[in-house]
């Protein structure tokens, strides 16, 4: 909770930067619910799937489109609803990628603004501390907090907005239409996602721990780097070369292992996550195909539910 308090304490400065970001966001998070579910009926109507159930009537949202799409495709034919749909759909696409990079583009000097004034005020309390201090603080571990510590904030901040503001939207919108269409096919869909969470979620962990431990070791590296230098006279006085070369050796060596480890963890993330995205969507494919061949659900809303799926 105190982090929250301090994150939002450094955004107050800028915080109508923030109140476009969030507008963007939310723009971005409907286009991103209402579109999708526009495909169902459209798939319908075009490829000539017939609804074998009253399920998707039961939304209104989808009942109007089936309606407006059949008044469509009587008056003009099905070519010219291909055209009209493909161009409503390219255009609200088009909006939903423009209000992304909007976001992101009110956000880059919230961002670099953060960071300066981290930076700013680690340096004043800095001056403000009393000598005793340095004496028991690494120099290097004093500048890796200013550096690339600062920069994690960034990031940190950055997942925090579209958690907070983004995501939420299309999670309730998403789930909203899931269950409207299919109860069942729903829980199908959350237990599996409670899986992969597990898993992913375990790994992150792991990546989190190992890259707090590897950034300790970076700070102990600079600081020996800046230790050496500045008594690099009195190191070639006593000729203690190879000892200094030795013990940075081992430092060096063992902030290699840590960072080996926290790219194997990183570099198994992207794999491991479109193995399990494959796995879910072959499940999801055998289950919702078993509900569309027993008359559960409409073919076109079932492809609508694996686009939809996209966006989680």
């Amino acid at each position: 909770m105190y982090v929250f308090k301090l994150l939002f304490t450094f955004l107050r400065p800028y915080k109508s930067l923030v109140f476009l970001n969030i507008v963007c966001n939310i723009l971005v998070a409907i286009f991103t619910v209402v579109t999708i579910p526009t495909l169902a009926p459209f798939l319908q109507l075009i490829f000539g799937i017939q609804q074998t159930t009253p399920v998707s009537s039961s939304s209104g949202y989808l009942k109007a489109l089936n309606q407006f799409m059949a008044n469509e495709m009587a008056a003009s034919g099905r070519e010219t609803l291909l055209i009209k749909v493909c161009l409503f759909m390219v255009c609200v696409f088009f909006l939903k990628n423009l209000f992304r990079y909007l976001s992101m583009y009110f956000m880059a000097p919230v961002r670099t603004g953060i960071v300066r004034d981290i930076r700013g005020k680690t340096f004043s309390k800095l001056m403000d501390l009393p000598l005793s201090y340095y004496t028991d603080e690494r120099k290097g571990d004093l500048i890796a907090r200013m550096t690339s510590d600062a920069q994690e904030i960034e990031w940190s901040m950055i997942q925090v907005l579209e958690s907070f503001f983004r995501a939420p939207f299309i999670v309730i919108g998403c789930l909203t239409y899931m269950i409207t269409i299919s109860p069942k096919l729903t829980l199908f869909v959350f237990i599996l996602m409670l899986f992969t969470v597990g898993i992913i979620g375990g790994i992150s962990r792991k990546l989190r721990a190992s890259s707090y431990l590897a950034q300790s070791k970076l700070g102990q590296v600079i600081s020996m780097i800046e230790e050496t230098l500045g008594g690099i006279k009195i190191i070639k006085a006593f000729s203690n070369e190879n000892y200094i070369e030795q013990r940075f050796s081992q430092e060096n060596n063992s902030y290699r292992t840590l960072t080996a480890n926290v790219l194997r963890r990183k570099d198994l993330s992207s794999p491991l996550s479109e193995f399990l995205g494959v796995s879910i969507v072959c499940l999801l494919l055998w289950f919702g195909s078993k509900m569309v061949f027993g008359g559960e659900m409409d073919g076109g809303v079932f492809l609508s539910l694996i686009l939809l799926l996209q966006h989680y």
